[in-house]
């Protein structure tokens, strides 16, 4: 009976571990960083972010510039050596920010990332990250 109680406190630490490396450092930190970013790029209230990219582990980041005249500047590290730059307009925000808020959802428990590609995609963020309002530089 004594190993049944050993072997239920070694899976209770096994999981209370587990859920502390996701709220700090796995999946479910990255969802908080995506919808903190969301929230901000929906009122294009100036924000930096550094976060840790789903694909190759590395740190990248990305910024809300804040508002320029009838648009909010966006700022994005990309997989390529390129930074992405937007200029949204402001009543497009909400839509935008919505859209970048549901990737969370292709993160999974244990920290895998689903991605779809789609070449006739109609998500509002697709369709302006590939619109005249971004441009790709070199980083500085």
């Amino acid at each position: 009976m004594i190993w049944f109680k050993r072997l239920v406190i070694l899976l209770l630490l096994v999981a209370i571990g587990f859920l502390g490396w996701s709220w700090q450092f796995g999946p479910m930190r990255m969802k908080r960083d995506i919808n903190d970013f969301a929230k901000n790029m929906e009122s294009c209230a100036a924000f930096d972010q550094d976060f840790r990219n789903a694909f190759n582990g590395e740190t990248m980041n990305r910024a809300v510039l804040g508002p320029v005249d009838d648009t909010c500047g966006v700022r994005m590290d990309t997989l390529s050596p390129q930074v992405m730059q937007c200029a949204f307009a402001m009543e497009d925000m909400p839509e935008l920010a919505a859209a970048f808020a549901r990737q969370a959802d292709n993160i999974g428990f244990f920290g895998g990332m689903s991605l779809t590609i789609d070449t006739q995609s109609t998500d509002p963020l697709q369709l302006a990250m590939n619109s005249p309002a971004c441009e790709f530089t070199e980083p500085e």
